[in-house]
């Protein structure tokens, strides 16, 4: 497999705050985990398991909501990689 060099340094979440974060596919919302994140994406894991229906190429949005100072992003996404608990995706906006 080539190596792919990433466009972003991915981060893992300062432990200090409190981040909600949640993945929004066809009008249900599952809470999620971000494993890691960059300006271009974001590697979530869904305690209850990636939704069957929900596919690599499919858009979904990705929120999170800071505790710490009030703010929220939503996201459209593509999804780029996926397992039974975990999926990377691809902001689109």
């Amino acid at each position: 497999m080539e190596n792919q060099k990433r466009r972003f340094e991915r981060i893992k979440p300062d432990t200090r705050y409190t981040v909600r974060t949640l993945m929004q596919h066809n009008g249900i919302i599952y809470n999620a985990q971000i494993e890691d994140i960059s300006y271009s994406g974001a590697f979530i894991r869904i305690p209850d398991g990636v939704p069957q229906d929900l596919n690599v190429g499919d858009k979904c949005y990705f929120v999170s909501l800071s505790e710490y100072d009030s703010s929220s992003t939503n996201r459209l996404c593509k999804v780029i990689r996926r397992d039974s608990e975990c999926m990377g995706l691809d902001f689109l906006s």
